[in-house]
């Protein structure tokens, strides 16, 4: 009792209408760079910002590469940059707190106030530092990752990251008040 069945029809269609306007550009980008191999430096005094080298790159997507791990932009618009970094400061003690702040800088002079991770290293523990944060970027800005310390002492940074991901049109920032 199978019965088979054959269906003959035809899909109507119309006339095509105009386009519309064009949609936002909606272009991805990420670039990665790291190190994650023991590296020994030395804190630059008075909180002084010192470029981490981040000389591992992924196959970066519209983002340019330089020297030393910076990320170049591409295509301007809203991004994340998420960061990482361990790091171990032989000298610390209870004695000789040391103050150290890890954040991802833009064009070599702007700092993140929004994403910024301190921590006071009192012991040759390894110490871990990480944030996320959300900014707009214009086309030929430069991020990197900076360390900074209240005093010149030697450390040792075992894995550092710099990830950044382009997620949309610029956000638009609305002040805000009590």
């Amino acid at each position: 009792m199978d019965k088979e069945y054959i269906l003959d029809f035809t899909i109507p269609q119309g006339p095509t209408g105009p386009t519309g306007p064009a949609g936002p550009n909606n272009e991805n980008a990420v670039g990665l760079a790291w190190n994650f191999r023991p590296m020994n430096s030395t804190f630059l005094a008075n909180n002084a910002p010192l470029s981490i080298l981040l000389d591992a790159v992924s196959a970066g997507l519209n983002v340019k590469y330089y020297q030393d791990g910076l990320i170049g932009i591409i295509t301007g618009g809203s991004y994340r940059i998420d960061y990482y970094m361990s790091l171990q400061v032989p000298s610390a003690s209870p004695e000789n707190v040391v103050k150290v702040t890890v954040n991802p800088i833009y064009n070599n002079q702007q700092e993140n106030t929004y994403s910024v991770a301190t921590l006071n290293i009192d012991n040759n523990s390894l110490y871990y530092f990480s944030g996320t944060t959300i900014n707009n970027f214009n086309p030929d800005d430069l991020i990197s990752l900076i360390v900074k310390a209240d005093k010149a002492v030697p450390f040792s940074y075992i894995k550092s990251y710099l990830l950044v991901t382009r997620i949309g049109e610029p956000l638009v920032r609305i002040p805000y008040s009590d």
